[in-house]
């Protein structure tokens, strides 16, 4: 009996121990490993992370472009940025390389989008257009999010990309005709009118009207049919060297294709000011390349200078274009033909097609809030575009040698370099520069 209960003694001092520090270390390992069972078990899944097309548009006002740049504000910062406040992207991965972002097309400091793509990988989120789009600030909507094959990627992609260039016709009147003395305009000049019969007729005068003048103008018939000549002139493929910097006229990145370029009918705003939109639709574009092929046509028919002038551009003689103002520009939709046929031709009726018009319902209403307004209200703030016609008129000698009534580019009236002034990077608001290249 004194045996056992000695062993008990023993027993229970064994279980009154004091606890090491390696039960201590044993005992939490297990602990934790169950705790960390419990919460795998409840955690959320995450949704699936898929490829997917963003269909969105922008008022460009206030950004220094779309495409990403360190430090700057861009419309890509912003919608990188909502993606990880939605919850589309997790914050580490608000980074364009880890997830795989890619575009169908920039836009430069100021200029506007009606439609733009952009690739990406996010994860599957219910209501994801919503969520998103409730993180942007309202410059910005989202039209569309929805899966493409993993190697889908928007610049390759894209088969084209459509611009509109808005200006108000008086943009079109005739140009003072003692500033460009080779043109047609010393041919049209009646010398018996008084200054105020001259603006009835449409008729050139040496120092510009007031702005508000200047607004009671409409581009008369001729003219209208002109520019929609001179517009004609681009569509094909042409060696655009002249209408872009840093590209030389051997260079095979100055070979462009433009499917079409139109000018629309004139319209008359409730302020009196009558406007005209140009639309071009080409594969690709050149940094400056639009609004140099718009202040071309524009000058021409200024000066009354031949469509024929257009063709002369493309050949190897150097001239100095001036670049439009950038505030009627507009990204009016990217084109995925080729990509679209491809899904049909395939029968999936369950996948959607890039296209833009099935969005019209929340495209038109956008630009006509976020982009017109802001064009239209610029323009009668600031007088961008008279302000440009000042300008180019200013430097009237850098233009006017090739500026001609045979419409042909005669080098021996070309000034001297010293002669000629030295162009300002931009002028008539908009920003420092545009980036057409796609």
């Amino acid at each position: 009996m004194k045996r056992e209960h000695e062993e008990e003694e023993e027993v229970d001092a064994a279980n009154k121990a004091p606890r090491t520090e390696a039960d201590a270390t044993t005992e939490d390992q297990a602990q934790a490993a169950d705790q960390a069972q419990v919460a795998a078990a409840v955690k959320p899944k995450k949704a699936p992370k898929q490829r997917m097309a963003i269909l969105f548009g922008y008022c460009g006002t206030g950004y220094k472009g779309s495409q990403l740049n360190p430090g700057q504000p861009t419309i890509e910062r912003d919608l990188m940025d909502a993606f990880a406040k939605s919850g589309a992207i997790t914050e580490e991965n608000n980074d364009p390389k880890k997830v795989g972002l890619n575009r169908c097309a920039r836009t430069d400091k100021g200029v506007h989008a009606a439609g733009n793509v952009v690739s990406l990988k996010l994860f599957a989120l219910e209501n994801l257009v919503e969520k998103v789009n409730a993180c942007l600030p309202p410059q910005i909507r989202i039209y569309d999010a929805f899966q493409v094959n993993s190697s889908f990627n928007a610049k390759n992609h894209c088969g084209g990309r459509q611009y509109e260039y808005s200006l108000p016709t008086y943009m079109l009147r005739p140009a003072p005709h003692q500033l460009y003395p080779h043109s047609a305009l010393s041919d049209l000049v009646h010398p018996e009118l008084d200054r105020e019969e001259e603006s009835a007729v449409g008729e050139p005068w040496t120092v510009i009207d007031s702005y508000e003048d200047v607004c009671k103008y409409r581009l008369d018939p001729d003219s209208l049919a002109h520019l929609r000549a001179c517009l004609k002139e681009y569509e094909g493929t042409h060696n655009f060297h002249n209408f872009t910097v840093g590209v030389r006229f051997n260079e095979k990145n100055a070979g462009r294709y433009m499917k079409s370029f139109i000018a629309c009918d004139p319209y008359v705003r409730a302020d009196g000011v009558e406007w005209i939109s140009l639309r071009v639709n080409g594969q690709s574009f050149m940094l400056h390349q639009i609004r140099k092929m718009v202040g071309l046509v524009v000058m021409m028919v200024r000066t009354k200078t031949p469509a024929t002038l257009v063709a002369k551009a493309y050949k190897e003689d150097r001239i100095n274009i001036p670049k439009a103002p950038a505030l009627g520009l507009l990204l009016r939709k990217p084109t995925f033909d080729s990509f679209n046929k491809q899904i049909k031709n395939q029968h999936e009726d369950s996948r959607k097609l890039i296209e833009f018009d099935n969005y019209a319902d929340l495209v038109n209403p956008f630009v006509e809030e976020w982009v017109n307004k802001d064009m239209y209200k610029e323009e009668s703030e600031k007088h961008v575009y008279m302000n440009w016609l000042l300008h180019v008129d200013e430097r009237s000698l850098n233009f006017s040698w090739w500026l001609t009534k045979e419409g042909t580019i005669q080098l021996s009236l070309k000034p001297t370099d010293e002669a000629l002034l030295k162009e300002e990077d931009d002028v008539g608001g908009g920003g420092d520069r545009h980036r057409e290249e796609d």
